[in-house]
């Protein structure tokens, strides 16, 4: 049995680097060394207005188009809409900021759209994946529950919805959407804010 499982493992090891070796080239760097896989938990947030959020973790990144059952024969991209994305934004709890502002201005019946960015940082502390959120507003907001037991550290959730997200820059130009204004980057001063911080970008 010790031999078969070791004949196991070398196999397995064995088609890891067969897997690696015929794996796309987008896996790899441009000198071929294989591209530094990334930290979930290495991220920034912010939005138009909102320069950062200090996010503990965020949910609901996805991009799904929707058809109707009624389609049938018609069930084609061209006649797809995209779904609305729910966004959950979970950070330590703290005292009313730019970001319950926004909600408060959604409160008092303001449309107040705005985009924003997730930037995933790399080993070097910049940015090496962005997520673009597009056309977004605060429509939810829950607090923790209060607990002198628990000693967990206090966390408060923001629930957004938003037109879309993905991993290019939203250019207004997307078929039968709607087109709202598209706001400056949040992140245009990135790399200039993590060389301030002198962290590399760490949580």
């Amino acid at each position: 049995m010790r031999g078969m499982s070791h004949g196991l493992a070398r196999w397995s090891g064995a088609a890891l680097l067969v897997g690696l070796a015929c794996a796309p080239h987008s896996l790899w760097g441009t000198e071929g060394a294989p591209v530094a896989p990334l930290l979930t938990h290495r991220f920034l947030v912010a939005f138009d207005g909102v320069p950062e959020i200090a996010a503990a973790a965020v949910r609901g990144l996805e991009s799904e188009s929707l058809v109707s059952a009624e389609s049938g024969p018609a069930a084609l991209p061209e006649n797809a809409v995209l779904k609305p994305v729910h966004l959950v934004i979970a950070r330590p709890l703290q005292p009313p900021d730019a970001l319950w502002d926004w909600r408060l201005a959604v409160l008092e019946g303001k449309n107040d759209l705005r985009n924003g960015r997730i930037a995933v940082l790399g080993p070097e502390g910049s940015a090496a994946v962005s997520f673009y959120i597009r056309s977004a507003w605060p429509f939810k907001w829950v607090w923790p529950d209060l607990d002198a037991n628990d000693p967990r550290p206090a966390v408060e959730e923001i629930h957004f919805l938003a037109l879309a997200v993905g991993t290019t820059p939203p250019s207004g130009k997307s078929g039968k959407e709607p087109q709202p204004p598209i706001v400056k980057d949040p992140f245009r001063d990135l790399d200039e804010q993590l060389k301030k911080k002198g962290t590399s970008g760490d949580k």
